[in-house]
């Protein structure tokens, strides 16, 4: 067991009691929020890169938090564009391992860098 995970069930309490005193019931009441269209839209009109930080795609890409420690007060740089299958990879990692969505992010899109780099290097060979 990492050890990291024996922390995952108090980062999830506090999450929640984040989510609450922000008067949220829920996650995805929060990301109904205004203030949250309001980041999504200020995302996407900023310079930060508008692909997948894993595979490179530019279509069907979804903001992902690296933390949550500012959950409400989020600033750019705590968000990062995934696609779909990425973003599922991450949480299922973090699920899996209990580390610090921060790290579990970096380690899964990184890996995800180097496999497609290894698959182009080996097309490249044939």
């Amino acid at each position: 067991m990492h050890p990291q995970a024996r922390r995952r069930p108090q980062r999830i309490s506090e999450f929640h009691e984040k989510l609450k005193s922000l008067g949220f019931k829920s996650y995805q009441e929060y990301l109904a929020s205004e203030h949250w269209i309001s980041l999504r839209k200020r995302y996407w009109q900023s310079k930060l890169p508008k692909r997948c930080h894993g595979c490179g795609l530019t279509q069907g890409l979804q903001l992902h938090h690296r933390k949550y420690a500012r959950l409400g007060e989020e600033r750019l740089n705590d968000l990062i564009l995934v696609c779909s299958d990425c973003h599922r990879e991450i949480h299922a990692y973090e699920k899996r391992t209990g580390q610090n969505m921060w790290g579990v992010t970096n380690i899964v899109l990184r890996a995800k860098r180097k496999a497609l780099k290894n698959q182009r290097e080996a097309a490249a060979q044939r």
